[in-house]
């Protein structure tokens, strides 16, 4: 079942964008800086005039250029700082009508971290939970109904609860994993979550229906189900209050995206006002980014009897990627020996990245690494040192079906091999070669 979003009523902002507003209305401290940032690494200051026939049309920073047009899929992020967000933000309105008081008006004005399908997530309240589909209220006004198979977790705002919990390492297989509190402490619980009833949860627990108090709930993981993998062009809106939601751009007009959420059965879509976004991340267009991508086939050796998985945007403990110039934000780590193989079916003309060694748990590693193409050696460091600086790589992969990563052991076995593929990406071919 698709998700199905709707706008819950008109978002309201005031944006200097394009001729929207003259500059005299505002005082000239509160601006926007956009930059666009395209597949070539190129950047452009300027400011989004409209979005027709795929293209992006931006008047550049400099007043005196004519407009340009950016086709959507050559673009990678669009990033947007503020001085003074909150003079471009209208105040809500005051509700007219007397809000609902009892257990459901209580249970509904609660706040929830929902993690969603494709690495989005929302802080919310719940209005509504079947069990089929959960409908959230989002702080701008948008309404979320989510189909239960998009959702992946919902967590209360107490974060020490959340983090006993999240450290209880359970997953969610066959069914459903609710973790309550008692008495200061958090028990989980596994059944099959049936929606909400007042100030309940209605859940599934032994073969009998019971219900857990809202207030009792530290957070709910749901079984896992499997989402095709999106493989046409989207969008990823980082919001300033911290929501991330994906979709498909279909145009920009007085100030907002029109945006289609990537798991709605409807076509109409929402409006994402400029003045909320910080960050607009494209998805599956020139340049497609291997953190996106699923290997293959994975082959992995334990180290000193312990097996060390790798992690895609975090190190092999949890915490940040970092090199020795410093902290990345998109990257493969991994540990020897670890060998990563991708089915690329000939669609891309190169492959770029950083290569490196986790600091500073790496500083002594040293191992040997490749990047293959069809079983050919396209690149290789046969004595990779934590000590050096990172290595930038940009390989010719054309005409190749399977790209792998290879990580092996070096000169002092593995102790220190913590190895980080940095902003791996594959750039394809402009249309038409």
């Amino acid at each position: 079942m698709a998700t199905c979003f709707r706008l819950l009523r008109p978002l309201r902002f005031l944006i200097i964008s394009g001729c929207a507003i003259a500059a005299s209305a505002m005082p000239a401290r509160r601006v926007r800086a956009l930059s666009v940032e395209t597949f070539d690494d190129k950047s452009t200051a300027g400011t989004i005039v409209g979005i027709a026939d795929n293209q992006l049309a931006l008047k550049p920073k400099n007043v005196d250029a004519a407009s340009i047009r950016i086709p959507l899929g050559d673009i990678t992020v669009i990033n947007l700082t503020w001085q003074d967000r909150q003079a471009y933000i209208t105040p809500p309105p005051t509700p007219s009508t007397q809000p609902a008081t009892g257990p459901a008006a209580a249970a509904s004005s609660m706040k929830w971290r929902v993690d969603l399908a494709s690495n989005d997530h929302v802080v919310a309240s719940i209005t509504d939970w079947s069990d089929t589909a959960i409908t959230l209220a989002l702080d701008n006004r948008l309404v979320l109904k989510v189909p239960v198979e998009q959702i992946r977790a919902v967590w209360c705002s107490v974060a020490y609860l959340v983090k006993t919990a999240k450290d209880l390492k359970i997953s969610a297989e066959a069914q459903d994993i609710a973790f309550v509190e008692k008495d200061g402490e958090v028990k989980p619980v596994t059944g099959l979550a049936a929606g909400i009833d007042g100030g309940d949860l209605k859940f599934q627990f032994e073969g009998e229906a019971r219900k857990i108090k809202l207030e009792r709930l530290v957070g709910i993981l749901l079984s896992q189900r499997e989402i095709p993998t999106v493989k046409s062009l989207y969008s990823t809106f980082s919001l300033v209050n911290g929501d991330v939601l994906s979709g498909r751009i279909q145009s920009f007009s007085n100030g907002h995206f029109q945006l289609i959420p990537l798991a709605s059965s409807d076509s109409s879509p929402i409006d994402i006002s400029l003045g909320t976004i910080s960050k607009i991340e494209f998805h599956n267009g020139r340049l497609v980014r291997l953190t996106d991508l699923t290997p293959a086939s994975v082959s992995q050796s334990p180290y000193f009897d312990r097996l060390m998985p790798f992690q895609v945007n975090q190190s092999l403990t949890g915490g940040p990627l970092i090199l020795p110039e410093g902290s990345v934000n998109n990257g493969i780590a991994v540990h020897s020996r670890c060998v990563l193989t991708y089915a690329i079916d000939s669609a891309f003309d190169r492959f770029k990245a950083r290569i490196g060694f986790q600091q500073p748990e790496g500083k002594l590693g040293r191992a040997a690494c490749r990047v293959v193409g069809d079983g050919n050696v396209l690149w290789e460091d046969q004595d990779l040192r934590g000590s050096s600086k990172s290595t930038p790589l940009d390989i010719s992969v054309a005409g190749v079906k399977q790209l792998t990563l290879e990580v092996d052991y070096g000169k002092n076995q593995d102790v220190g091999d913590r190895v980080i593929w940095a902003e791996p990406r594959l750039i394809r071919p402009a249309a038409g070669n």
